[in-house]
């Protein structure tokens, strides 16, 4: 069975603070290296590393993140593939958990994340398939 004939299941939502943020400019795109913890479904910290670029039309962003910590209690590592585009009229962002990537209690899982921000904090919700 591929990851795409796989059942989703029930979503798994956390808070996440990002805990460091080192950027540099190299000549019209940037590159970011940037820590998170997180509280909820998901416990943790990850490392990941930011591609953004813009201008005065739009900007875009491509992420790979690692996750070190357990979700829904299941303890391991995973990777995220996650990133987005906004050109100020209809924004979109993807996120998936890589499949293959996840060890030990986290093996064997892939799906999708989504990271949302508003005025009441920063969001994860994973939606993993079984």
């Amino acid at each position: 069975m591929t990851s795409a004939e796989r059942t989703p299941t029930e979503p798994v939502d956390a808070d996440f603070e990002v805990t460091d943020w080192r950027q540099s400019d190299e000549g019209g795109r940037q590159r970011a290296f940037v820590s998170k913890s997180f509280s909820g479904g998901l416990v943790g910290t990850s490392e990941a590393e930011l591609l953004m670029a813009g201008g005065e039309a739009g900007r875009g962003y491509i992420a790979n993140e690692v996750f070190i910590g357990t979700i829904n209690g299941r303890e391991g590592t995973i990777v995220f593939q996650h990133g987005g585009i906004d050109d100020g009229v209809a924004p979109f962002s993807y996120g998936y958990v890589v499949p293959g990537t996840g060890t030990d209690e986290l093996a064997g899982l892939s799906g999708r994340i989504t990271y949302s921000h508003d005025e009441s904090g920063a969001r994860v919700q994973l939606v993993l398939n079984s």
